[in-house]
């Protein structure tokens, strides 16, 4: 088969049981946008093809070099691309639950200062009462 380009993996949407596909010795040309398509569906659990016989033959800057070789990088950059158009709303929400919780952890910890300080007002009270309880015992 004399293929140069990547093909639509939807050509074998029809047949899920597809094991292998026999790819190697084509003289493929290299477009990474055109060949991203075709090797997610090759590479993706159960691999179809060795993917190691994926060779570039053109344009010459890729000739020699695997798929993955030649395309990777472009392929990864294209992913973080993809995940950097909700960095913003990631980090305005990781914002917004920080400021929450530290909202929390300041309303808690001035909530625990109080009870404490009514704590130690309360011992005090009880021990000028006994005090007073005590001097007057002792008058009588």
């Amino acid at each position: 088969n004399r293929l140069t380009e990547g093909f639509p993996p939807v050509i074998f949407e029809k047949n899920p049981n597809i094991q292998s596909i026999k790819l190697h010795d084509n003289p493929w040309l290299c477009n990474c946008e055109q060949l991203s398509k075709t090797y997610k569906f090759l590479s993706k659990n159960p691999r179809k093809t060795e993917m190691l016989s994926l060779i570039c033959q053109s344009p010459a800057d890729v000739s020699g070099y695997t798929w993955t070789g030649a395309c990777g990088a472009t392929w990864t950059s294209a992913e973080d691309d993809r995940y950097s158009e909700n960095k913003p709303f990631a980090l305005a929400m990781i914002g917004v639950l920080l400021a929450f919780f530290s909202f929390g952890s300041v309303i808690s910890i001035s909530h625990t200062i109080k009870t404490k300080r009514r704590q130690a007002e309360l011992r005090l009270r009880e021990a000028e009462v006994q005090e007073a309880r005590e001097r007057l015992i002792l008058h009588r």
